[in-house]
C-alpha cells in the first residue's frame, strides 16, 4: 500500500525556519550546550482543518516517520490518518501523505514503532459506529521503511480497545503494546513475543476512581515497567503502577505529584537510563506542555520545564530520543497543526544559554 500525497506544501518561511532548525541541532552535539528548537510540521492541509494525537519513531538508517489524524473534527467521517516523514539531513518535514484512510469510517490515535530488526510498525484505531467504544485496532507493518506497507491486519477483532502511546521491546524479548478499554476504562497491556502473532492481554484488574486511561511505559534499569496512566475525570493526577514480572501482573495504581487535565501524557526511557515524562502541567486546561526528567526510575523528578504555555491547546505527545541522543517531541498544538520540538537532557535541566 501506498500513501497518497495531499497538496498544499510548505511556505518557504517553513523551509527556511527548517534548515535554521537543523544547522541548530548539528551545532548543538558539537557543542554539547543547552539546546531547544521548534518548528510546525505543515503549513495547512486542504480540507482537513483539525487535527490531533501524533506519533513519532526514528527509521531505521535515520530520519524520522511521524503519524497523525486529521478531518473537519474528531470523529468526523472524514477523519484519515496522515503522515510526514523528516529524511536523515533533510531541512524540511515532506508534505503530508495520507497513511490510511477507510471511507466512510473515522480513525484515530496512531501509534508507530520501529522494532529491533528494523521493521516499522503502525497501529491505528478504525472507529465503526460513532465513539471511541466503537473501535478497533488494526496495524500495518513495512520493511522499507514506511515508503509501503502491508495489508491490513486486526490486532484485536472486539471492538472498544484504544491506543495511545507506543510499545517497547524488553531485554527478555517481550514487546508491551499499552492499550485501554474505552468501555470499562481499565488498562490492556498486549504482550508478545511472536511479533502479535499471538498475544497475552494483562492489567484488566487495575482500578482507580473514575478509571485508568492510555497508559505510558518505559522499562527502568532494574527490569521491572513503569506505566503511567491518564486520569478519566477532571481535575485529577496521573496514576503509576510498576510490574516486576515483565508486564504480567502490576501493582494497584497510586497518584503522582503530577497534574492531569483528562489529557494524554508520553513516556520514555533515555540511552542513561533516565525517564523523560511529556504532559500537560495543570488539572484543567490542556496548556501548557511540560518536561519532566527522573534519574531514579521515576520515584522523584526534580528538573521540570515548560515546553510551549499560552492560552491555547497543546496536547497528546509523542517522546522519542533518536540515535544521536537528541530528544523528539511532537503534540497536537491548536488543534490545526502538529509540532516538532527537539532538545537535550541539558535543556531539560535549566541550564544557561538554552536557545530557544
Amino acid at each position: 500500500m501506498r500513501m497518497g500525497r495531499i497538496r498544499g506544501g510548505l511556505c518557504l518561511c517553513a523551509i527556511l525556519l527548517s534548515a535554521v532548525f537543523l544547522q541548530g541541532v548539528v551545532e548543538s552535539a558539537t557543542k554539547g550546550t543547552p539546546f531547544f528548537q521548534e518548528r510546525l510540521i505543515f503549513d495547512v492541509i486542504p480540507g482537513r482543518p483539525q487535527c490531533h494525537a501524533s506519533t513519532i519513531t526514528e527509521l531505521p538508517g535515520g530520519g524520522i516517520l511521524a503519524a497523525w489524524f486529521a478531518g473537519e473534527y474528531e470523529k468526523a467521517k472524514d477523519v484519515a490518518i496522515l503522515s510526514s516523514r523528516l529524511p536523515r539531513g533533510s531541512a524540511a518535514w515532506s508534505e503530508p501523505e495520507i497513511l490510511n484512510d477507510a471511507p466512510g469510517l473515522s480513525e484515530g490515535n496512531p501509534v508507530l514503532f520501529t522494532d529491533a530488526a528494523g521493521a516499522v510498525w503502525f497501529f491505528y484505531l478504525v472507529m465503526y459506529g460513532d465513539t471511541w467504544d466503537d473501535c478497533r485496532i488494526h496495524y500495518r507493518t513495512s520493511t522499507d521503511a514506511g515508503k509501503t506497507w502491508s495489508a491490513e491486519e486486526t490486532l484485536i477483532k472486539q471492538k472498544g480497545y484504544a491506543l495511545r502511546n507506543r510499545p517497547i521491546a524488553l531485554a527478555g524479548g517481550t514487546t508491551i503494546l499499552p492499550a485501554a478499554n474505552e468501555i470499562l476504562y481499565t488498562p490492556l497491556f498486549i504482550l508478545t513475543r511472536d511479533n502479535f502473532r499471538s498475544i497475552k492481554k494483562t492489567g484488566a484488574n487495575l482500578r482507580a476512581e473514575g478509571g485508568l486511561d492510555q497508559p505510558a511505559i518505559a522499562e527502568l534499569p532494574d527490569g521491572s515497567v513503569l506505566a503511567l496512566f491518564r486520569s478519566t475525570i477532571p481535575k485529577s493526577t496521573i496514576m503509576k503502577s510498576l510490574s516486576r514480572d515483565g508486564g504480567l501482573t502490576w501493582s494497584e495504581p497510586v497518584e503522582t505529584e503530577f497534574p492531569n487535565p483528562e489529557a494524554g501524557i508520553a513516556l520514555t526511557r533515555l540511552n542513561d537510563g533516565a525517564l523523560v515524562l511529556v504532559y500537560n502541567n495543570s488539572r484543567t486546561a490542556r496548556t501548557p506542555i511540560s518536561a519532566a526528567l527522573s534519574v531514579d526510575g521515576g520515584e522523584t523528578w526534580p528538573w521540570r520545564r515548560d515546553i510551549e504555555s499560552g492560552p491555547c491547546e497543546f496536547s497528546y505527545p509523542c517522546v522519542i530520543q533518536t540515535a544521536d541522543g537528541f530528544i523528539h517531541v511532537t503534540y497536537t498544538w491548536k488543534r490545526t497543526n502538529i509540532k516538532h520540538v527537539v532538545f537535550n537532557r541539558e535543556w531539560i535541566e535549566g541550564a544557561s544559554g538554552t536557545e530557544e
